[in-house]
């Protein structure tokens, strides 16, 4: 049933340990009739040498590019490929041997298949699937609005059609470029089936997704966010802002109480301060009417009470300023 070509775009930045691991699962998929696009995307180790010894399967081509970030590389690809359908693999992740048939035979002209994943963390594999498959008539916010955060937000299980590709990764935020590839994607099709089975391996110990504290996070999230809501309000005519706002609170308490765990409340204090003074995160704050929602929540001010009271003085004070209705 090997009948229409799918292009898998592979982005890859020095990923010389584990790209042997992602192509060879791409290799040996049941599903025959693939091309396999690798974008080397300027590494600086081996990964370009690794990716050349596969080259005798004409399945294959390589594609090194300047330094220009995962979303570059992905969109290079997308312009490369020759599928009617494409599907993304992380360098860094692997793929059941079934994961491309599975896909598609679920696909059809106005429907987004969504396959399960495993996340791998510490030599465990962890199921991240519905345990049935769950068919979504009609895309709408209201169908879609909860799912934003957990399945629509990576482009790497799911089977795209290419012709519906009408807006490329946006190469100008730092986080988020994922989800509002999907959600702009969303616009041409009618169904999403999110299936059982896990096929896709998502390596979370090897991501590219730095674990380092980034100064500017609070203020990339915000920018996504102000994003994610000009989309949703372009796409979907039942768009609800409140439960958006959720979302947003809901990953903004995570964003600073993961700070605050990982380093310490000097760290977030400057954190704050930077975001403070930054005019889209105000926007933001602005737009999604956070208020004195975190000065009633007091979450991350009780955890710095515990251990320096100048400390809790001076977040709050923060908070008041970040917070409060200008």
């Amino acid at each position: 049933m090997d009948n229409d070509l799918i292009s898998v775009v592979v982005p890859i930045y020095n990923m010389q340990n584990k790209i042997s691991r992602c192509i060879e699962s791409i290799i040996n998929q049941t599903y025959r009739n693939i091309e396999i696009v690798l974008i080397d995307d300027g590494s600086t180790d081996d990964s370009g040498i690794i990716c050349k010894k596969y080259l005798h399967d004409n399945r294959i081509k390589y594609i090194r590019i300047e330094n220009g970030g995962v979303s570059n590389a992905r969109n290079v690809g997308i312009s490369n490929s020759n599928g009617k359908y494409i599907c993304f693999v992380d360098s860094d992740d692997y793929v059941e041997n079934n994961f491309i048939e599975y896909l598609y035979d679920n696909i059809d002209e106005n429907t987004l298949p969504i396959s399960g994943f495993y996340s791998i963390f510490l030599n465990r594999k962890i199921k991240n699937n519905f345990k049935f498959k769950k068919s979504i008539k009609k895309v709408s916010f209201k169908n879609i609005n909860k799912l934003i955060d957990k399945v629509l937000n990576c482009p790497w299980n799911k089977l795209f059609i290419k012709d519906k590709i009408s807006s490329f990764f946006d190469v100008n935020i730092k986080i988020g470029e994922d989800l509002l590839f999907v959600l702009e994607y969303l616009k041409n099709i009618e169904n999403i089936i999110i299936l059982p089975n896990c096929t896709y391996n998502y390596d979370n110990v090897g991501s590219s997704v730095t674990r380092s504290i980034n100064r500017n996070r609070l203020i990339q999230h915000s920018i996504l966010f102000v994003k994610v809501h000009n989309v949703c309000e372009k796409i979907f005519k039942d768009y609800d802002k409140k439960a958006l706002n959720k979302i947003y609170k809901r990953d903004l308490d995570l964003l600073i109480m993961w700070i605050l765990n990982n380093s310490n409340e000097e760290v977030l204090l400057e954190i704050l301060e930077k975001s403070n003074n930054n005019d889209d995160y105000i926007n933001a704050v602005k737009l999604f009417e956070l208020d004195d929602y975190y000065l009633e929540k007091d979450i991350l001010c009780k955890k710095a009470l515990k251990k320096n009271r100048t400390l809790f003085s001076n977040i709050k004070k923060i908070i008041k300023k970040v917070f409060i209705k200008r």
